[in-house]
C-alpha cells in the first residue's frame, strides 16, 4: 500500500514537526518556563533545577508511545518505506530520535488508513475478512467466496448490492490491499489482519451497513 505516494515533502515535514512537539512537549514547556530573555543573540534561559529530570521524562514518554504503537510486519514495512523516502531526499536517518519519529509517523499513517477504510467498508466485507483470517495460511476457495457473496446479496436484496457482481464486491478489499487472490484461492493480507486486530483494540462496531 503506497501511502507515501499521497504525502508530499511538506506534509511529511509537518507531521514530523507535530510528532516532535508531542514527544518533547514537556521539555519545550520547561524551556519556555526558564526563558529569561530573547534578543538578537538568541534565547537566554535559567539553568534547570534538576539536569536529568527532563531526559527521564522524555524517555518515559517515548517508551509509552512505542508501547501504544506496537510492532508488526505492516509497521516495519511502512517504516522501511519512510526511511527509503527520506534517504532518497539526502536526509540523515541515523539516530534514536529519527527511529522514534519514523515509527510514530508509520503508526499515524496506518491509523489514518484504517479510519478511512472503516468509514466505507461494509459489515459483510468485515465478516469475509474474518472468514479468510480463520484460514490465513490456506485461504478460501473461489467457490466459498462466491457462496458467501450469494448469501450476502440475498440478505441485502433491496439494496444496490443485490445487482453487483462478485468482482465489484471484492474491488474495495483488493484496492485497499486487504486481500489477495492466488489462482482460485483468496487470502487475507498482513494489512487485512492488522485491520481486524485494530477493530478489536479500538472497540469498533462490526455492525455496518450491508
Amino acid at each position: 500500500m503506497e501511502l507515501l505516494d499521497k504525502i508530499n515533502q511538506w506534509h511529511l515535514l509537518f507531521i514530523f514537526a507535530v510528532i516532535f512537539i508531542i514527544l518533547f512537549r514537556d521539555s519545550i514547556r520547561r524551556l519556555i518556563d526558564r526563558t529569561e530573555k530573547i534578543d538578537k543573540s538568541g534565547l537566554s534561559a535559567a539553568a534547570p533545577e534538576a539536569q536529568n529530570e527532563g531526559n527521564s521524562n522524555t524517555e518515559k514518554s517515548v517508551d509509552e508511545l512505542l508501547n501504544v504503537v506496537g510492532d508488526s510486519l505492516v509497521i516495519n514495512d511502512q517504516e522501511a518505506r519512510i526511511i527509503a523516502d527520506l534517504e532518497s531526499r539526502g536526509l540523515d536517518t541515523s539516530g534514536d530520535t529519527v527511529k522514534v519519529l519514523v515509527k510514530h509517523l508509520a503508526g499515524a499513517q496506518l491509523l489514518a488508513a484504517f479510519e478511512r477504510i472503516y468509514s466505507i467498508i461494509f459489515g459483510s466485507q468485515i465478516e469475509l475478512l474474518k472468514r479468510l483470517n480463520e484460514l490465513a495460511g490456506q485461504g478460501r476457495s473461489r467457490q466459498y467466496v462466491e457462496q458467501f457473496f450469494k448469501e450476502t446479496k440475498t440478505s441485502a436484496k433491496n439494496t444496490a448490492i443485490a445487482h453487483w457482481k462478485l468482482n465489484q464486491y471484492l474491488e474495495f478489499l483488493f484496492s485497499n490491499a486487504l486481500i489477495v487472490q492466488n489462482n482460485d484461492q483468496y487470502h487475507i493480507t498482513n494489512l487485512g489482519g492488522e485491520f481486524l486486530a485494530w477493530l478489536v483494540k479500538a472497540n469498533k462496531s462490526e455492525q455496518r451497513v450491508l
